[in-house]
């Protein structure tokens, strides 16, 4: 475990998982792209999701969002089948996305930002006054709350967006990208606020291009390649693992 996890409590999961992927498959005009996929996210876990471009990643995670339909398999949260689900109805349930494009309006200020989710996610007003508030300051953007959202730095926009998915207190954050686009003063502090998700009891899928990143704030990992799990377990097993390290990582890499 990285001296970055330490810092942090430690998650016991639970041995039925949240959020469950069962032999999920999917292609393109005769192209497999997924290939029986299992993968499964415990409650309070941090997941990884690896693999080069095109591996189905993004494939993967549409699929659990309701973007697309799956060929084959199904999705569950807990005990509810969620695979002819439609998007909003899944959203209802606890299923929230961050990707990795821009997601908050840049015209408007941090807390019109905020509000404008509270006010769709709460009926009265003092109750989104509230949550804004408290978001904010968990966060540590209340100093931010009357900044446009162009001129906010790569850091501070993902703190907004994130405290901004969490305004409907989701079970599970699905994650795209987080680490892109930010500098290495940012990197860290994305980092911990990932951590802080966990540690709110929010159940994590994250995928990302820099596997170093990744794998120093996650519990577990997948790696997926030619649609297939080629790889999963602790971020060190996976780096150890023979068809990984043939298929995705290199010989070389190491953590």
């Amino acid at each position: 475990m990285s001296n970055f996890k330490k810092k942090f409590r430690i998650i016991k999961f639970k041995s039925k998982p949240l959020l469950a992927a069962k032999s999920i498959s999917k292609s393109f005009d005769g192209r497999v792209i997924l290939r029986k996929i299992d993968i499964d996210l415990n409650q309070g876990e941090m997941l990884g999701l690896l693999g080069s471009n095109g591996a189905g990643k993004s494939t993967f995670m549409n699929i659990v969002l309701g973007l697309l339909k799956c060929d084959y398999g199904d999705i569950f949260l807990g005990n509810i089948k969620l695979t002819n689900l439609a998007i909003h109805e899944r959203s209802k349930l606890g299923i929230a996305y961050l990707p990795q494009q821009t997601s908050i309006f840049r015209g408007l200020t941090v807390y019109e930002n905020l509000l404008g989710i509270a006010q769709i996610a709460k009926k009265r007003a003092k109750e989104q006054k509230e949550i804004v508030e408290k978001l904010m300051a968990e966060f540590s953007i209340t100093h931010l709350r009357n900044v446009k959202a162009i001129a906010l730095s790569g850091g501070e926009r993902r703190r907004t967006e994130i405290a901004r998915c969490l305004i409907s207190n989701p079970k599970v954050l699905l994650l795209d990208e987080p680490f892109a686009g930010v500098d290495l003063l940012s990197l860290q502090d994305i980092k911990g606020l990932l951590l802080k998700l966990q540690n709110r009891g929010c159940s994590v899928l994250v995928t990302d291009h820099n596997a170093s990143q990744l794998l120093s704030v996650v519990d577990r990992a997948y790696v997926i390649a030619n649609g297939s799990i080629v790889a999963n377990g602790t971020p060190r097993q996976i780096v150890n693992t023979a068809e990984a390290k043939k298929l995705y990582f290199g010989e070389d890499f190491s953590i």
